[in-house]
């Protein structure tokens, strides 16, 4: 029995196949699938791509298959991801959509309490307290939203750059030419341009420099971090209540918190001294592991 799990999210999607014991057989990455208003059919190419390519390399067909997709926290937009999915692909099997924070907190916790913040293009945080019940805050993409992932840092790196171009902080220079030299711009008007055409995920990439230069030692780019470590803390501190008194276990997922990330370190500083009384999860964190549990138990009920 071959099981499927994917993790959609803005920047890629990742697919694993996977024996019914866990033991990965193939990995496939290909273009983002999140979902949102408008999206379901592209989303769903895409991820079809992606799952098509991996079983083209297993050369079997799937007993189930369960995306977490980044966009899908409302039940419109999971269903309408499920049903083109369900079209695309044309497979059989039984085959399910929830989000992605939801299959990083069952990669963490299989089934388990604990609080999983998920830091990429965008940010979101999702606990299963002990009781079992699910609740979720931020993840409401980049206007109501999604003010502590990538794209939220990368958006205040580049208005501290703008402050260093204007000279109103002369200490922003060095963040403003390291943002030029990445995007090989020349001046200031191209990244200008640049940013005003570019997409959400496109600028969230911009975050893995502002990221290098605070581990560089540069000020301003730190201080952006620290910021955006503040705001993620802020994530998981109504979560946390359900716990008290134990101290709830935390997981951090991610590209924007992976081990060794400025981020991350800034995030964990926060995460004790706002909780207190917290056990912060150091394990990787994979998604897609989490989607493969869930893939297990819908191939078996």
């Amino acid at each position: 029995m071959i099981l499927v799990g994917v993790d959609a999210g803005a920047s890629h999607t990742e697919a694993a196949l996977a024996t019914p014991d866990g033991a990965v057989i193939v990995r496939e990455r290909g273009a983002g699938g999140a979902t949102g208003p408008g999206r379901a059919d592209r989303a769903a190419g895409a991820i079809a791509d992606t799952i098509g390519a991996a079983l083209r390399r297993a050369g079997e067909a799937p007993a189930a298959v369960v995306v977490g997709a980044a966009g899908a926290g409302n039940e419109e937009e999971r269903a309408g991801l499920e049903h083109a999915l369900r079209a695309t692909l044309g497979l059989p099997c039984p085959i399910a959509v929830t989000t992605d924070v939801h299959i990083a907190l069952d990669a963490a916790f299989p089934g388990e309490a604990g609080i999983v913040i998920v830091a990429g293009t965008g940010a979101v945080a999702l606990a299963r307290d002990p009781a079992g019940r699910l609740r979720r805050t931020g993840g409401y993409g980049p206007h109501a939203g999604d003010d502590a992932g990538g794209y939220a840092l990368a958006r205040e790196a580049l208005g501290r750059a703008a402050r260093g171009h204007d000279r109103r902080d002369p200490a922003a220079a060095g963040l403003l030419h390291r943002l030029l030299a990445t995007r090989g711009a020349r001046t200031f008007g191209d990244l200008v341009q640049w940013a005003q055409s570019a997409g959400y995920a496109e600028i969230a990439t911009l975050a893995v420099e502002v990221a290098a230069a605070a581990a560089a030692g540069d000020a301003i780019a730190s201080a952006a971090v620290e910021a955006c470590a503040e705001r993620l803390a802020e994530l998981a501190m109504p979560l946390a209540k359900p716990f008290a008194p134990d101290a709830p276990r935390v997981a951090l997922a991610g590209g924007l918190v992976q081990p060794g990330s400025p981020v991350r370190e800034a995030l964990e500083r926060r995460l004790l001294n706002t909780i207190g009384d917290v056990q912060i999860m150091h394990e990787p964190v994979d998604p897609v592991a989490g989607a493969l549990w869930q893939a297990r138990r819908l191939a078996e009920a």
